[in-house]
């Protein structure tokens, strides 16, 4: 049975929204207590998130015609959510190549400023990621230099010293 391409970009998106608020409740609980989060969030749930994320891609990528930006958006979307969902499981090397690849669908100024962020995670004694992070901060401003994410990374660059 074939559903139309607004059906299926509409179950794409739904999945995508789904794990946002999850992940947004997550990091929401990491702010307010680092420690307790890190016991309760175990892999299973990460997984079916995962999952889920996965699926809507899968979905976005099989439409085609008018709703082929839409669909764009939602790998975008999903991309990001992924990148999240590894940030999350303390994995920032995982983060970046999903956020990446939600660069590559749309660039926007969130997911820069999340990349910054997963570089300055994954910079240790033996290897340094400064340079990235910065590149990444910077493309976030100049993306949109008057949003509240720019003045986030700006802040970033303070800290590092390139502001």
């Amino acid at each position: 049975m074939g559903f139309s391409a607004e059906f299926i970009v509409t179950v794409a998106e739904a999945l995508v929204m789904g794990v946002a608020a999850k992940t947004d409740e997550m990091v929401e609980g990491l702010r307010r207590n680092p420690e307790t989060v890190v016991l309760t969030v175990v892999p299973g749930p990460l997984e079916a998130l995962k999952k889920d994320l996965e699926v809507a891609i899968r979905l976005a990528d099989g439409v085609a015609g008018a709703k082929k930006e839409k669909a764009l958006g939602i790998r975008a979307a999903a991309f990001f959510q992924l990148g999240l969902v590894e940030l999350i499981r303390h994995n920032p090397r995982g983060a970046v190549e999903h956020l990446k690849k939600a660069l590559q669908n749309i660039p926007n100024a969130a997911t820069y400023y999340m990349l910054g962020l997963c570089y300055l995670r994954m910079r240790t004694w033996w290897e340094d990621h400064a340079g990235e992070a910065v590149d990444a901060f910077t493309t976030c401003i100049e993306l949109e230099p008057t949003s509240d994410i720019a003045i986030a990374a700006g802040k970033q660059l303070a800290r590092l010293g390139k502001l």
